[in-house]
This record gives C-alpha cells, sequence and structure tokens, in this order.
C-alpha cells in the first residue's frame, strides 16, 4: 500500500472509532471537511498541459471528555494528483496535528502532534508539553519530542515566567536539540508584554544561540490606540534564517542572509452607519470605511537595503459582516529593481445563502524580467450555502508574471461542517 493510501486508512479509521467513542464518553463531536477540486492550465516552458488536483482538507474535534476536562482535536490534508505524470510526489498527504489535551487547573497537558508555541517559539513536535500554574503569579512549562519535519531530530526545552498584578508578563525560556547524537541548537530567551492601559501594548522577544554564538530571533512591537477611531503599530524585526535550522543543517549556506526590519501602521476607522442622519436611515449601505497605510524598511548584511510602504482603503458593507471592497496601492523598491502594485479585491453577500468575491492585482515593474514589464493576477467566483453546515464555491483564477508565465484555474469547493 502506497504512503497516501496508507495515511487515508489510518485516517478514516481513527474518524469511525471516535464516532463509537463519542456517545460512550459524553462527548461533543465535531467534524469539518474542505474538498477542493482544480483544473489547471499551465504552461511551463512552452509545454501546456492540464491537471486536476484533489485536495481534502479534515478537522475533527472530541470535547467534553469524562469530566469537561479532557479533549481530543486532529486535522490533516491529502492530495490526489489526478492527470499529473511529472510530478513524484502528487499523491500525499500529512498529518497537521493531532492533540489529546487535559485541563485541570492549574495543569495543563497535551500529548501528540502540536505546535509549541511556549514562549514565542514555533517548534512542530512528535510529543508532549506541560504547563503548570504556580502561586504569586509564577509559571513553569516544559516540553518535548521528535521534530514532525525531521524524525532524526530530537527538541526540548521549557519557560519559567510571572505575572505581576499589571497586566504584565516576564518569561525566561531556553530549548535544546540534537540531530542523532549531534548538538544542533542551545538557544536562550527573553520575552514580555505590558497591557497596563487598553489603549497601549508593548511587547516582545529575543533569542540567542549559544552553539552558533550569534542572535537567532529579536522582535519587538507596540501597539497603540490614542484614539476610538485610530490605531498605530511599530515593529522591529532582527532575524537570521540559518539560526532557525541549526548547526548541524547543511541548507544554512543555501538561506538567506541575516536582516533587520522596522515598520510602521496606521489605519483611521470612520463609522460611517454611526453619521449618517436619521432620515437617510433606509439607503444605508456602508457600515464603515477603513484608511490603512504602512511603510516598512528592511536591512541586509552587506547589501543595499529595501523599503516598501503603501495604503489602501477598506469599505465594509451593513449586509454582512464579512461584506468589504478594497483597494490599495504599494511600492517597494529593492538592490537593482523595484515595483509598484495595486489591487482590489470585494466580497459581497446578496442574500443569507448567496454571495459572490473578486480580486485583482496589477504589478508594475521598474524594468523588464525576462521580457514581462507587468504581472497580473485574477480571480472570481461565487458561493451558495445549501444548509447551515453545507456551503458549495466556484471560482476561477488567472496569473501572468515572470516565475509562472501563465497558469489558469477552475476551482470547486464543497466545505461540510458536522456538529
Amino acid at each position: 500500500m502506497s504512503p497516501t493510501y496508507a495515511y487515508i486508512t489510518r485516517l478514516l479509521t481513527t474518524i469511525l472509532i471516535l464516532c463509537f467513542i463519542a456517545p460512550e464518553a459524553n462527548a461533543a463531536l465535531r467534524l469539518g471537511s474542505e474538498t477542493l477540486l482544480r483544473l489547471e492550465d499551465a504552461n511551463q516552458q512552452a509545454a501546456t498541459y492540464l491537471s486536476a488536483p484533489l485536495y481534502e482538507f479534515l478537522d475533527l474535534n472530541l470535547g467534553n471528555l469524562w469530566g469537561h476536562r479532557l479533549s481530543f482535536s486532529a486535522g490533516g490534508w491529502l492530495r490526489l494528483g489526478i492527470g499529473e505524470k511529472t510530478l513524484p510526489d502528487r499523491n500525499n498527504g500529512k498529518l497537521s496535528y493531532g492533540v489529546l489535551q487535559l485541563d485541570a487547573a492549574p495543569v495543563r497537558a497535551r500529548l501528540g502532534r502540536q505546535l509549541i508555541t511556549i514562549g514565542g517559539m514555533n517548534e512542530p513536535l512528535d510529543g508532549g508539553a506541560l504547563e503548570l500554574g504556580l502561586p504569586a503569579g509564577v509559571g513553569l512549562a516544559a516540553y518535548g519530542g521528535k521534530d514532525v519535519n525531521d524524525i532524526d531530530k530530537t527538541t526540548w526545552g521549557g519557560r519559567l515566567g510571572w505575572s505581576c498584578g499589571i497586566p504584565a508578563e516576564i518569561g525566561l525560556s531556553a530549548l535544546m536539540s540534537s540531530v542523532n547524537d549531534d548538538r544542533d541548537r542551545e538557544r536562550v530567551g527573553v520575552d514580555a508584554v505590558l497591557r497596563a492601559w487598553s489603549w497601549l501594548e508593548i511587547g516582545g522577544w529575543g533569542y540567542y544561540d549559544f552553539l552558533m554564538q550569534r542572535t537567532a530571533s529579536v522582535r519587538a512591537s507596540i501597539r497603540f490606540k490614542p484614539l476610538v477611531p485610530l490605531f498605530l503599530g511599530v515593529e522591529y524585526d532582527q532575524s537570521d534564517p540559518a539560526a532557525f535550522l541549526g548547526a548541524t543543517s547543511l541548507f544554512t549556506v543555501f538561506t538567506d542572509k541575516p536582516y533587520r526590519s522596522a515598520s510602521f501602521r496606521a489605519e483611521y476607522t470612520i463609522p460611517v452607519l454611526e453619521l449618517i442622519p436619521a432620515e437617510l436611515t433606509p439607503y444605508e449601505i456602508i457600515e464603515r470605511i477603513v484608511l490603512a497605510a504602512e511603510a516598512r524598511r528592511l536591512w541586509y548584511e552587506s547589501e543595499p537595503g529595501a523599503w516598501r510602504s503603501g495604503g489602501e482603503v477598506r469599505i465594509y458593507f451593513t449586509m454582512d459582516a464579512k461584506s468589504f471592497f478594497a483597494l490599495g496601492a504599494w511600492r517597494q523598491a529593492e538592490p537593482e529593481r523595484g515595483y509598484t502594485d495595486m489591487r482590489g479585491a470585494i466580497l459581497y453577500w446578496f442574500t443569507e445563502t448567496l454571495y459572490g468575491f473578486a480580486e485583482g492585482i496589477v504589478d508594475m515593474y521598474d524594468h523588464d524580467i525576462r521580457g514581462y514589464k507587468t504581472g497580473l493576477m485574477g480571480q472570481g467566483g461565487a458561493g451558495y450555502k445549501l444548509s447551515l453546515r453545507l456551503r458549495l464555491q466556484a471560482s476561477g483564477e488567472l496569473r501572468s508574471n515572470p516565475l509562472m508565465e501563465r497558469e489558469g484555474r477552475a476551482m470547486i469547493k464543497v466545505v461540510w461542517e458536522a456538529l
């Protein structure tokens, strides 16, 4: 049996077992499915071919197990490359997560495939994690397991945190990993966040790798809301991609060079609905308008930097909270090249069951790139809610740029959720 079909068999078996367990354990079973069929017309190196890859995304949750403290959640995807003859892994699949969780305050324990985010870390592991809340605002956390993407890598670590009287917290973290018997990472870090006022939040983290003798990552941000309609955000980021791979990885020589970036973002919300006179109430269409602007500067090691700036206007309609229209323009300048891109998007619910959407992006390059002066992307479609838990969507997409040359897609999506 191929790995793909073996994965499908295990996944379906797990779902059936959980369906039988749920009534016996007085549990609430929730199952979600998203099926996507794409018809693709790709033109690569002047060879046109058609394919129809089929994607299936499954998510399930089993909650309130035996006393409302135990739960299980899992999710995965599979792909069948119908009509594809050139890709060796056209049929594949993966278990994205599968976690058994115990919530028994002050203890929280998780076992299985999971993404560890303790202390700002992002480690996909097959293993366990334990969090313990102690008096005086002290918290302890520990985790360990095998790396999801590298079975030979073992990772473990922990965090000691303290939360004081005001809404603030500080933590010290450590992470170690090894590949077989070789040390791979020896990282320590600190993270902190301050939310003393509803209009201000300051936070960040930093990590240093003693084995590679370099700073792995630093991030700091300030979120400021001096007025109800106004939001301001500043962020600083410093990253070394090679440090994330570890000392034993052969791919560190191919990673991007270390970089630093600083960004600023501002948003102003105009509450149109509140400003409309009462006599115009029957003609209310727009709920609010959001004006957004951003600027970002990047510095590369031993290379010229780059910057990106622009803004957009977003209009939200009263028909539905999800309905909006957006139009924006951005300018990016990089070493020896630059471009300007304009984009627009709309999502609108015509009725409670019928909606339509469209998006378009135009990239205008300063210089020809492989004979292209512009790049285009356009997509649009419509969807219909057949029932409370079943939705059908059809769409089309066309791309043309220096990287893909030309690519067309038609997609049919079926989303189903059982409660």
